[in-house]
């Protein structure tokens, strides 16, 4: 309708208050969305990269009254009934919607039946995972990370990896005590051996 149809329409219509002049502009202009279109947008829903579980909670539950609504409004009372049993189904779109594997993982490996209590779980979990980070993050807690093999947890003066390394570059020689006789550690100041072998 353009304006002009709409003034018409309205003119003829006996609106005595603003609410039925809402009710009429609203069932004249508001896009009626169907049945299959809210199952879609649940069924496909995920969880965000930045999204936040307590957001991905409201949305999921956004989405469910709204597939409700819906149900409620175009389907016979048999029909209805089947639809609306949503609790199973949320559960599922839930947890395969998250965005960490890890989270997934914990909460399905807790076979919690109820919505609430999957979702307290993830909630948590989402907690642990951001306590740690910010603990990690945090000066001086960050673990070290190795020089030589580039793995976290360790130092390279203490990389298991490179004194394997260096063992088979430079092994040491035990049988020519002519080359290692001249050879003076800096570290303790005896002749015979490097620094790095003392």
């Amino acid at each position: 309708m353009d304006k002009w149809e709409t003034r018409t329409a309205i003119s003829h219509r006996n609106l005595a208050n603003w609410a039925e002049l809402k009710d009429f502009l609203k069932s004249s202009y508001i896009e009626k969305r169907t049945l299959d279109f809210h199952a879609s947008q649940l069924f496909k829903a995920r969880q965000g990269k930045d999204e936040k579980i307590a957001e991905w909670i409201q949305r999921i539950q956004t989405l469910g009254s709204q597939f409700c609504e819906c149900a409620l409004l175009n389907c016979s009372d048999g029909a209805q009934e089947g639809i609306l049993d949503l609790s199973y189904r949320l559960r599922n779109i839930f947890v395969q919607g998250l965005a960490s594997d890890h989270i997934q993982t914990i909460v399905w490996s807790r076979n919690y039946r109820n919505f609430d209590e999957i979702t307290e779980t993830a909630l948590v979990e989402e907690s642990a995972i951001t306590s740690r980070q910010d603990w990690y993050r945090a000066e001086g807690n960050a673990l070290p990370r190795c020089g030589a093999c580039g793995k976290m947890g360790h130092s390279s003066n203490k990389c298991f990896t490179r004194e394997k390394r260096e063992a088979r570059v430079n092994p040491v020689v035990t049988n020519a005590p002519e080359r290692s006789s001249g050879i003076t550690c800096f570290r303790c100041g005896e002749k015979g051996h490097l620094a790095r072998h003392c």
